[in-house]
């Protein structure tokens, strides 16, 4: 018997050795899957999962850094969509197949995995899981080449196994020369019957997936299947403050306004990490979490995971790095400390600083919940009326929390307003979340979409990017209906800032800072120059109503851009102050002057 043979039939006594031991206490378990051991690699398969999909996910778990460059890589970090996996048996073989994409979303799998069956039994196979370990290191690179594995072997290390009742997590270490990174991939058993898909309508803001409904391909949008009794519980990370935690915990859970309001009750739970819970996995995929990300980059985002055959919310977390306080705190220097006292003291109060990060939180919340932006939003209300206490103590800045309307900029001094922030929820975050998981009909889904179309704050428009006609009413950050009106209110304010900040408490808020916002406002008048207004009219989207911006409002915004260059660049005569900015102002206007624009060509 040659050396290779006498290997493998060692190996083969040592798992049989390992089936007699460990197969009952594994017969106990409930999954179709499970590590035998935590410190072994075989695996043991229920039959039953050949007749069940899986989904296959991966994220960054830990790295060794939070500077590491351009990469921007941050623990919690989702690195692509999770893979859609079948399993077969042929002879001595596992196979391994490949659903979506290319594959006609589930019709026709293709082959990913071929792994040998070590032992067998009526019920189980037994396999060992390393080639997987393989294709997933082969498949995944989280420093996208920039950087080379450290030593002759690319291996990854493994960290830890474990098993529950809806399948496996494993955690992989890579060494780079500069950083070493913990990958977690955990395999997840869907659903045995899949949620019923809710087609997409275009008129609401929502993620979607393509998946397939009765032989025929539909967009279907993306939600969590809960009916009233159901919860979703999001882990709070303890490593955030504790005024953060608190805030945090409430602007998840502002969310069951929207909720109670179609009769599901406090659907939203926010816990704090447990302290002492060794079982307690936060990057387990049964587990939803608000994270704390050490970074010196200022972000936030709410991602999710579903299941590709219904569009169903399998798992959702956010990522909160450290340094958003300071880019909430800029915004609400920037855009109240004209008419707001509060704003310029610094370092915050605890009381504002309790109201930006729940405001920061319930935002990303939404996106966790299944809902895009809505940058048509905050165009809704008119900008006189922004100016209005009474009106603003109503209805907040803007119809939605998922617009990107900070704070309200256009207040004056005199107008004496308090509501400055947000509202908690919309009116269209309310209307939103009723279409996407009251219970209703496909055709009371319709009626409702199509009765808010006569409503100017429920409208969602989808932002477009590139280089034709914009929508200057969807944009980012701008607010009122009039944004010539509201950019001449907010640079107003920006220079009685700059007028007056030598007589306020020192903040860490700087010209460049002041600058920047003052460019930006001039950007938001861009769109109008050539500007279509889009109106959405059917479902699928394909029916839009278009207005081209009145000729008189285009050469009243150029002529007012023009004259404020003159300016911005007497008040910011630093070339570093915007100065990328008020190029691309420049080009644009002359571009619109010379009438050398592929739009206004079209139009003429």
């Amino acid at each position: 018997m040659n050396m290779n043979k006498t290997k493998t039939l060692i190996r083969h006594i040592g798992i049989a050795i390992l089936l007699l031991v460990l197969v009952p206490q594994t017969n106990a378990q409930k999954g179709l899957i499970s590590f035998l051991t935590a410190s072994s690699n075989i695996v043991r398969l229920d039959t039953a999962a050949y007749t069940r999909d899986w989904l296959l996910a991966s994220r960054v778990q830990s790295i060794s850094t939070h500077r590491n460059g351009k990469m921007r890589l941050s623990p919690g970090q989702r690195l692509q969509n999770p893979l859609w996996l079948r399993f077969s048996e042929e002879g001595d073989s596992l196979k391994v197949w490949l659903l979506g994409g290319h594959s006609d979303r589930g019709i026709n799998p293709r082959p990913w995995l071929s792994i040998a069956i070590d032992s067998a039994s009526k019920a189980y196979r037994f396999f060992d899981i390393s080639p997987c370990m393989a294709a997933l290191h082969d498949g995944l690179d989280p420093v996208a080449g920039r950087m080379q594995p450290e030593g002759l072997s690319s291996s990854p290390e493994v960290i830890s196994r474990s098993s529950h009742q809806h399948g496996l997590e494993l955690s992989l270490k890579q060494r780079f020369k500069q950083l070493e990174v913990q990958l977690r991939h955990s395999l997840y058993l869907l659903p045995k019957e899949p949620m019923p898909a809710q087609a997409d309508d275009a008129r609401v803001g929502y993620y979607t997936q393509n998946t397939l409904q009765n032989g025929r391909k539909q967009k279907s949008i993306n939600k969590y299947w809960i009916s009233a009794g159901d919860s979703i519980v999001y882990w709070v990370d303890n490593r955030f403050p504790r005024i953060w935690q608190e805030a945090i915990k409430a602007g998840i859970e502002d969310w069951n306004i929207a909720f109670r309001a179609i009769g599901l009750g406090n659907v939203l739970k926010a816990k704090i990490y447990p302290k002492h819970d060794e079982h307690f996995d936060a990057d387990a995929m049964t587990v939803n979490t608000f994270r704390y990300v050490e970074s010196d980059f200022a972000n936030a985002q709410g991602k999710h995971w579903v299941d590709p055959r219904s569009g169903e919310i399998i798992q959702s977390d956010v990522l909160f790095f450290s340094s958003v306080k300071q880019l909430l705190y800029k915004w609400y220097y920037l855009q109240t400390a004209a008419y707001n006292s509060q704003a310029r003291i610094f370092p915050l109060p605890d009381s504002v600083e309790y109201r930006l990060i729940r405001y920061a939180a319930a935002h990303e919340i939404e996106h966790c919940l299944g809902l895009e932006h809505n940058y048509r939003a905050s165009a809704s209300y008119p900008t006189d009326s922004l100016r209005s206490r009474t009106f603003t103590e109503r209805y907040g800045t803007t119809p939605s929390i998922m617009d990107y309307a900070r704070f309200n900029y256009v207040a004056q001094k005199e107008d004496q307003i308090k509501a400055i922030y947000p509202p908690l929820l919309g009116v269209y975050d309310l209307y939103a979340i009723r279409f996407g998981y009251a219970p209703l009909n496909e055709h009371e889904r319709l009626e409702l979409v199509n009765q808010a179309q006569e409503q100017a704050f429920l409208r969602y428009e989808k932002l477009i990017k590139g280089t034709g006609a914009q929508d200057p009413y969807v944009q980012a950050i701008g607010i009122g209906d009039d944004g010539f009106k509201s950019v001449r209110y907010a640079l107003s304010n920006l220079r009685y800032i700059l007028r007056e900040r030598k007589h306020w408490p020192a903040s860490n808020i700087g010209i460049k800072d002041i600058a920047e916002a003052y460019y930006s406002q001039l950007m938001l008048l861009l769109p109008y120059l050539d500007g279509v207004y889009r109106h959405t009219l059917s479902p699928d989207g394909k029916q839009v109503r278009t207005t081209v911006v009145d000729e008189d409002y285009q050469e009243k915004v150029c002529a007012f851009l023009s004259d404020e260059l003159v300016r911005a660049k007497q008040l910011f005569p630093n070339p570093k102050e915007g100065n990328k900015p008020r190029q691309l102002i420049e080009q644009r206007l002359q571009e619109y002057i010379t009438h050398k624009t592929p739009v206004r060509r079209s139009l003429s």
